[in-house]
């Protein structure tokens, strides 16, 4: 199931799961930390991961953020756009690249914060210690100006931004470029845009090119049915997501009849669209509904608890799946992974998914030095994921919440008892405290994993979840799982990767639903849980990195 990270410099692997705190103690040059030193590091490289573990007291943890290679420069048309996110001043996960010397294009989805980071990476400015904004925005400005030469490209913005708060000269250097794709024109007008040049529908013969294109020149249709497909095209509105999906969907269907109900299905959806979500929510929903098995449907809607644009390993997503049982059934492990990648598989044929590249391991200070070997990963459509989030909060079933840059968990009033997955993955909360116990007697999943600064857990927060079956804490600073956490007799999955802050685990002796447990990477770890022994179901243990422990007698 999981794959190595290895050292560009040694060649030294280390398991997919590894801390960033040990592969920055890896590259330190100092000895004594328990990893194997790398001998052919750069030493600037070296220096650089001596200072990250000894010049400041904040701990770094690693955080995925996306890049999608394939993504046009401009927006596409108005009317697929969505604006849920409309408090966020850019999209949650932040993407950067950079050119060559003195011109550094950069695009980035991200807060100010954020957008200050990504800046200051590219051209070489270190921020990390500076938490006033000001601040941070006068040294930022300051080597802008030295650098004139720049183009900076704003991607997906939901909000107007004050350049001058970022620290971004644009006024004061005649040598650079600002760049803004929004799908909100009153944010180009508040940015001071000198030209707007805004991105229509496609036209009838390109949207029916486009179809057939992606249907596949290779079908031969009928006279009656090619007409009926080409009014299929023309209900996708000129939108190129809603067509390419639509023909995805519509991909190896023959069967005059089925076209025609298709149609038919399409138009009613439209009339029952929400006057208030994108034009083409009614066409991927057309998609979703025409998917071949619930299974697959919830294989689709858990793509969604992931953070926007967050590039998801096959494998994680799948080991989901079969902890919350939606992969069921088979004779081993082996057969549910296959299982989980033919679902993909399909999900990616219908472009309800995209397929993405090898994924290069980001990091604070070694985002380029870790590279994961011969890894898949999917990623998810913001248009389409926004759709997927909208079905799952149908009936107030689903709270998705990754990558929302929240600071504390969410009121009371939104921990609804009919609540069936929660995703707060890749947050900034730092505690949840003894006034938080949600009744949720349904909720089957909770992911609160790469919340580095999270610290704290009152016991109070699982003493009613006790349909919880899929618990992830991984890449939580937590010093101490709860007591309560021994009372989730329902618990299938308990994740705690790379909490290399973690010194106790409860008694497991109750959690006899257990199928899957990872302490990978808790160095801190004291002593091994009590009541190992009675976990009957057991089926997946990996405690790489735990130290030499023993393990408690029965």
């Amino acid at each position: 199931m999981f794959e190595e990270m290895k050292c560009i410099y040694c060649g030294r692997q280390f398991p997919n799961d590894t801390s960033i705190s040990r592969i920055k103690w890896h590259l330190s040059g100092e000895k004594g930390r328990g990893v194997a030193i790398c001998e052919r590091v750069p030493k600037q490289v070296q220096e650089a991961a001596f200072l990250a573990m000894h010049g400041a007291n904040k701990r770094h943890k690693s955080m995925a953020s996306s890049s999608n290679v394939n993504d046009n420069a401009i927006s596409t048309t108005p009317q697929e756009q969505n604006n849920n996110e409309v408090d966020n001043l850019a999209g949650d996960a932040g993407t950067t690249q950079a050119a060559d010397r003195m011109d550094h294009a950069l695009e980035i989805h991200t807060s100010i914060n954020k957008l200050q980071n990504s800046i200051a990476r590219r051209i070489g400015l270190d921020l990390s210690n500076e938490d006033e904004e000001l601040y941070r925005a006068s040294k930022l400005s300051k080597e802008l100006t030295k650098k004139q030469k720049w183009v900076l490209i704003l991607d997906d913005l939901w909000k107007a931004i004050e350049l001058r708060k970022v620290g971004v000269p644009i006024q004061a250097v005649k040598g650079c470029k600002l760049i803004v794709t929004t799908r909100l024109e009153n944010v180009c007008q508040q940015m001071g845009t000198q030209q707007i040049i805004k991105v229509n529908p496609i036209s009838k013969e390109e949207a029916w090119a486009l179809f057939i294109e992606r249907f596949g020149h290779d079908v031969a249709l009928s006279p009656e049915v090619e007409q009926i497909a080409k009014s299929v095209a023309r209900e996708c509105a000129g939108l190129p997501l809603g067509i390419i999906t639509m023909a995805a969907t519509m991909r190896g269907v023959v069967d005059v009849r089925e076209w025609r109900n298709a149609l038919e299905e399409l138009r009613e959806s439209k009339v029952r669209k929400d006057d208030m979500e994108p034009e083409v929510f009614y066409i991927l929903r057309f998609s979703y509904n025409h998917l071949s098995d619930s299974a697959l449907q919830q294989c689709f809607l858990y793509s969604a608890l992931f953070p926007e644009d967050f590039m998801i390993r096959r494998e994680d997503l799948i080991a989901y799946l079969i902890d919350e049982g939606v992969i069921k059934g088979l004779k081993n492990r082996e057969a549910e992974f296959n299982k989980g990648h033919t679902m993909l598989n399909k999900l990616e044929r219908v472009c309800l998914l995209e397929s993405s590249k090898k994924w290069i391991g980001t990091g604070i200070m070694m985002h380029d030095l870790i590279r994961y070997a011969d890894d898949r990963y999917v990623k998810m459509h913001d248009l389409i994921r926004d759709m997927a989030i909208q079905i799952l909060q149908a009936n107030s079933q689903g709270m998705v919440k990754a990558g929302a840059q929240l600071r504390e968990l969410p009121g009371a009033e939104e921990w609804t008892e009919n609540l069936t997955r929660v995703s707060m993955m890749q947050n900034q909360i730092k505690e949840i405290p003894s006034s938080h116990s949600p009744r949720c007697p349904n909720l089957s999943t909770l992911l609160l994993c790469r919340n580095a600064k999270l610290q704290f857990i009152a016991d109070s927060f699982f003493e009613q979840l006790h349909g919880l079956k899929v618990l992830d804490l991984s890449y939580t600073g937590i010093t101490k799982l709860p007591d309560s956490v021994s009372e989730l007799v329902s618990l299938a999955a308990l994740l705690l990767i790379g909490c290399d802050m973690l010194r106790h685990v409860p008694s497991l002796e109750k959690l006899k639903a257990l199928k899957r447990l990872d302490l990978s990477g808790t160095w801190a770890l004291e002593k091994m849980p009590q009541g190992m022994e009675c976990l009957c179901n057991l089926k997946y243990l990996r405690m790489s990195g735990c130290g030499e422990k023993e393990f408690p007698s029965g």
